[in-house]
């Protein structure tokens, strides 16, 4: 709604961002067990038969002339550093496939074209998310992933379901599975299969419901 998206920068601003992260890590503390992490959360690394699923928190903290709108991410200095030192640690060096999770995108109006399964929507709506829904030093990030030889990062943020290439690396949208732009081709989201013969994509589709005012 209108109101939420004028409140949103408020709520940011107020919110306490050491409560909020920690609230998440103890919601989903079960999935965190068995991760690897340096000295703080953030990055992790957590091997799932011999993949290597490597977390980054993209989330930054509010500031009135860098995150006015509180929807602009960074990888901070520090966890840029120990996601490099990471990338070379052994158990990830031999895995038999890298992926990344983090929340804010890489996705460029450019890289349309190389979208297999969607076609971003038009408009005003679309042009304010693509113009504030930003990451920082996304090339940077890129090339260091691409050195680490990792083959996929998953995100969300830009609300599309959609794969595109970043260089060498594939970028898996699914935002849209939660809430897309446009609703005329359904709730999509990315199944990935991996195996030792590599990565394969199937992009289903659900019908979105409503709740009727009684439920």
């Amino acid at each position: 709604m209108a109101e939420d998206v004028l409140n949103f920068p408020r709520r940011c601003q107020s919110c306490n961002y050491d409560e909020l992260l920690g609230r998440f890590q103890e919601a989903f503390a079960p999935l965190f067990r068995g991760a690897y992490t340096a000295s703080q959360p953030y990055p992790f690394v957590k091997m799932i038969r011999g993949v290597a699923i490597i977390g980054l928190n993209s989330i930054a903290r509010y500031s009135t002339y860098w995150n006015p709108v509180g929807s602009t991410g960074e990888i901070s200095t520090q966890h840029f550093a120990d996601l490099e030192r990471m990338l070379e640690l052994p158990l990830v060096q031999n895995a038999t496939s890298r992926l990344v999770a983090v929340h804010h995108h890489l996705f460029r109006r450019r890289d349309a074209k190389t979208l297999h399964s969607y076609t971003p929507p038009e408009g005003i709506f679309a042009l304010i998310e693509q113009e504030t829904l930003k990451l920082r030093n996304k090339r940077a990030l890129i090339g260091l992933l691409e050195r680490g030889k990792v083959s996929a990062i998953l995100h969300g943020h830009v609300h599309f379901t959609g794969d595109y290439m970043r260089n060498s690396v594939r970028c898996y949208n699914g935002a849209g599975a939660v809430f897309p732009l446009t609703l005329g081709g359904g709730l999509q989201y990315n199944l990935l299969t991996i195996n030792e013969k590599g990565t394969s994509l199937d992009v289903p589709s659900i019908e979105p419901f409503i709740l009727a005012d009684d439920d």
